[in-house]
């Protein structure tokens, strides 16, 4: 069996033996001989158009083979264990199998390059690698802050591209590793939807350039909490700028703004009529950050097990009945000492009472009154425990004429790790005929949702 086939948890590398590659090259051979695993260095030989296999192979490859180990032996200078292969064929397509083949743990191309045979509108080599690999990819646009880092001199300054979904999380999968070869400088970044603004309940709040409005200071500190439950204790800073449109357009101009080395944004990998069709964030920032930039694929997070979330801050919702009250008490039994407890209680803008509406256009006295009285009667579900038990209790009244939306904005506000709520258990006809807060909740919230279903009599 030869070395090549033996290869597993490579650093694999493309090279065409320009400048640009022989600097991502380096870059590939330094951080392979750093996180102390292999190096493969592959050269593909493009056939031309109608050309035998036969012929390519003596054409393309027996020259290129010499090159290919000059430029192995340059790298293995650096340290690195350094395996060399040429193939025939596409490029972006020889390092996808190659990546496969080998379980490769990360590709690192040059952001030059591009196929043969006038297919320059379907993108270059590495977009179309980044956008086909079962890894992280890096795309090398100067290789000197990586040399600087990974010498020891100073941190890589990194900027993450997060949207909350799968293909973001394994954006944060890539600097776990980066973080195993030095220290880096995480910004996360999050473009901003209307959208956004209406899950925390400000769908009309305007976006301040100051960045000091409840609404901006809410979808930080969501940002915050999850880069946190996804890095771990490092520290990171946080961004959020309007999309205005063009998503990847207010990422790069947040990555200058952070004075980033490199940009990693996940990626959903589209393919086919959707790729075509369809506004893709990564392949956006790829075409124009002018500094370096790494995607992660969706399908890399899949294949592994999540990480085990901490439950920190509890949200639990009770409308004063026994089967809500019963919630109260799960809430503090699901939360860890230090931990947050956040008592809810959603109350329509004018009620008076619990079955009983004002008619009035704005809040009264009365209304007022009723209010302070759903507080106290909050504070006093508080289990006498929960001092001993070290938990941190705070309450709200939330005026919302429809509950569900209410508590779920409220979650988001507090960033609630999991809501608690109570549920009679209807059957699956009177869920259908009379509708359930906890059903609407579950549908409608991102966070997960704890259910206390009441005792049958």
């Amino acid at each position: 069996m030869s070395a090549s086939a033996r290869l597993r948890d490579v650093i694999l590398c493309g090279t065409d033996f320009t400048r640009p590659a022989q600097q991502a090259a380096d870059v590939a051979a330094s951080l392979a001989a750093t996180l102390e695993r292999p190096l493969l260095l592959v050269h593909a030989a493009e056939p031309a158009s109608g050309a035998r296999l036969s012929r390519a192979i003596k054409a393309l490859v027996k020259p290129r083979r010499d090159d290919l180990r000059a430029e192995a032996a340059r790298l293995a200078a650096r340290g690195a264990t350094v395996v060399d292969e040429v193939h025939v064929g596409h490029a972006d397509e020889v390092l996808v199998a190659r990546a496969r083949a080998t379980a490769a743990r990360l590709i690192i191309v040059a952001s030059m390059g591009s196929r043969r045979g006038g297919r320059h509108h379907l993108g270059s080599i590495s977009e179309r690698t980044a956008e086909s690999a079962p890894v992280p990819t890096i795309v090398v646009r100067d290789a000197a802050p990586f040399r600087a880092w990974l010498d020891g001199v100073r941190p890589l300054r990194v900027f993450v591209g997060f949207d909350f979904t799968v293909s973001g999380e394994a954006a944060f999968e890539l600097v776990r590793e980066l973080r195993r070869a030095g220290p880096c400088e995480v910004t996360v970044g999050q473009a901003s939807w209307p959208d956004d603004l209406a899950r925390v309940g400000y769908p009309d709040a305007p976006w301040s350039a100051s960045g000091l409005s409840s609404a901006q200071e809410t979808l930080e500190r969501s940002l915050r909490d999850r880069a946190q439950a996804l890095l771990g204790d490092e520290p990171a800073g946080v961004m959020i700028r309007p999309a205005g449109g063009k998503a990847d357009a207010a990422l790069v101009e947040m990555a200058r703004e952070a004075r980033a080395d490199l940009i990693i944004t996940g990626t959903h990998q589209y393919q086919g009529l959707p790729r075509l069709l369809g506004s893709s964030v990564s392949r956006g920032v790829l075409r124009q950050a002018p500094v370096s930039v790494a995607t992660a694929p969706a399908q890399a997070v899949r294949r592994r097990l999540p990480p085990v979330p901490a439950i920190r801050r509890v949200l639990v919702t009770t409308d004063f009945s026994p089967r809500g009250n019963r919630a109260v008490a799960h809430a503090f039994g699901l939360t860890p000492s230090g931990g947050t407890v956040r008592l809810v209680h959603v109350t329509p803008p004018r009620s008076v009472s619990a079955s009983e509406y004002e008619s009035t256009l704005a809040p009264s006295a009365r209304h007022s009154r009723y209010v302070q009285a759903c507080g106290r009667r909050l504070r006093e579900l508080i289990p006498p425990e929960a001092g001993p038990l070290g938990i941190a209790v705070e309450t709200a009244v939330v005026e919302r004429a429809d509950a569900a939306p209410g508590i779920c904005e409220e979650a988001e506000r507090f960033g609630a790790d999991v809501i608690v709520m109570g549920s009679q258990g209807r059957s699956a006809l009177g869920r259908v005929v009379l509708g359930s807060v906890a059903q609407a909740v579950m549908a409608a919230s991102t966070r997960p949702v704890f259910v206390v279903r009441s005792p049958k009599v």
